[in-house]
């Protein structure tokens, strides 16, 4: 797990500076949201984040995502790969 927090932060990072569509940010569950949207607050800053940036859990159908760029953060990726649908 800790080689995806590297590669989240690397993510992060790379995201546009200014991005021409909102971004929704998928991660596993509800209980990584709250801890990806500080990291993401972190790297990018708090305006960046309001202004652009919606974290999301993989099976929450409240948010409609057709309209923006999606992202998928590594750690949903390994845990998906570890058998955790």
């Amino acid at each position: 797990m800790q080689n995806s927090i590297g590669k989240t932060t690397a993510m992060i990072s790379a995201l546009p500076v200014n991005p021409t569509k909102h971004i929704y940010w998928i991660v596993y569950n509800q209980d990584m949201i709250k801890h990806t949207e500080a990291q993401i607050k972190l790297i990018k800053g708090e305006d960046y984040f309001n202004k652009y940036v919606t974290v999301v859990a993989k099976n929450d159908p409240s948010k409609d995502r057709a309209a923006g760029t999606i992202y998928f953060d590594p750690r949903l990726l390994d845990l998906l790969g570890n058998g955790n649908a």
